[in-house]
């Protein structure tokens, strides 16, 4: 399925810009399912472990549990987030079951992530199209789709180090951005370029759900 959303604003090309992709209504929808099951967010150190790192990520988050993993839901989550996992699709072509869970994060005053990559294991070569680890599960973070769920904010703008793009948080619209770049022979390459951080909240809140993609993608632009 090839998607037919185009961004309405591409920067180089490894950066998408989508806007009104969902409405206020369903990022409530989101935010009130998702507020009192925040919890301390947690990085993923280069084994893939998660731990607590104030230092690196101040914020609160919730990564929704297995019965969702994958795009697999059950009735108890909002069907809002099924809409997520096809968005997701349709910008990126990968399909629901090689998506992660959806991430919920809030960034009050004061919060952050410092500058990092996405992608988790890029010092081994991979093979673009398959991208398939040896136990048969999904492989690296290939692309991540972020919505802005809340913009009520000064600061928490998302900075991409390498080419000083910094992209404002606005509710409803979502960004694209490429941890792989398939080469000519067909090898996932990592993108230097996506190298990003979230810039500190001077006041107000942030409110992101993020999706890491984890199969080959193929975007409509």
């Amino acid at each position: 399925m090839d998607s037919k959303i185009k961004p309405n604003v591409q920067i180089g090309s490894h950066i998408f810009v989508y806007d009104n992709i969902l409405t206020s209504q369903e990022c409530n929808e989101i935010m009130k399912y998702s507020k009192p099951r925040l919890s301390t967010a947690e990085v993923l150190d280069e084994n893939g472990k998660s731990d607590i790192n104030k230092e690196y990520r101040i914020a609160d988050s919730y990564y929704m549990e297995e019965g969702e993993l994958y795009g697999h839901n059950t009735n108890e989550y909002p069907a809002v987030f099924d809409k997520v996992n096809e968005l997701t699709y349709q910008l990126s072509n990968v399909k629901p079951d090689l998506q992660e869970s959806s991430c919920i994060t809030r960034y009050k005053k004061g919060g952050q992530y410092k500058p990092h990559f996405d992608a988790i294991d890029y010092n081994k070569p991979k093979n673009f199209n398959t991208l398939i680890t040896e136990d048969g599960h999904p492989g690296d973070r290939t692309c991540t789709v972020l919505y802005y769920l809340y913009d009520e904010c000064t600061g928490g703008e998302t900075i991409f180090i390498h080419d000083n793009v910094v992209i404002k948080p606005k509710q409803g619209s979502a960004i694209i951005w490429l941890n792989y770049i398939n080469d000519k022979d067909g090898y996932a390459i990592h993108n230097e370029r996506s190298f990003h951080a979230g810039l500190p909240i001077k006041s107000g809140e942030k409110w992101i759900l993020t999706k890491w993609c984890r199969g080959p993608y193929k975007l409509n632009v």
